[in-house]
């Protein structure tokens, strides 16, 4: 049986879709800390507490990436790597929900802290991989290369700019951010 050579995703889409996914998970992922600490005051040991959760919780995930899509792939072709993507997105942007929701509703938030940071660490740890597929699939040699370069500066630079969007919400209102 021949083999065919996977066409690449255009890499403007690949980078395009990393920034902004790199924007809200950088804005989760870093300013959950923030939030935790201005506005539920958590410690330094709650802190460093929400960190080894977040990444215990992220690695099996991202190692069960390929495992869980050849799954979800094999029980429905309606669900394709775009639509589990899409649908990992929209999760974690529910879980980052979660504290300003309960917070504008009038409810503690702080408890929902952890459910966040368990349910998007989830979620990214899934897609992540996914977005990495995208930009390596299709790719050899220099392309490759090139592409993956181009992909750090993204996410790097998509990180730097959440930084600067961040710190005028958390200073105001930290609980009404993520």
């Amino acid at each position: 049986m021949p083999t065919t050579t996977p066409t690449p995703a255009p890499l403007w889409r690949v980078l395009a879709i990393t920034f902004l996914l790199s924007v809200g998970t950088g804005s989760v992922t870093q300013g959950l800390y923030f939030v935790a600490e201005a506005g539920c005051g958590f410690d330094r040991p709650s802190l460093f507490l929400l960190g080894v959760v977040m990444g215990a919780v992220y690695i099996p995930a991202a190692l069960a990436a390929g495992p869980v899509l050849r799954r979800l792939e094999s029980r429905s072709s309606k669900l394709t790597p775009r639509t589990i993507l899409t649908r990992l997105i929209a999760l974690g942007g529910l879980a980052a929900l979660i504290p300003p929701a309960l917070n504008w509703l009038g409810h503690d938030p702080c408890w929902a802290i952890w459910l966040t940071a368990g349910v998007y660490s989830i979620s990214t740890g899934l897609m992540w991989p996914v977005v990495e597929w995208y930009l390596s699939g299709g790719r050899k040699h220099a392309a490759l290369r090139s592409a993956t370069g181009k992909f750090n500066v993204v996410w790097t630079s998509a990180i730097v700019a959440c930084f600067w969007l961040l710190f005028p919400f958390l200073e105001r209102a930290p609980l009404d951010f993520l």
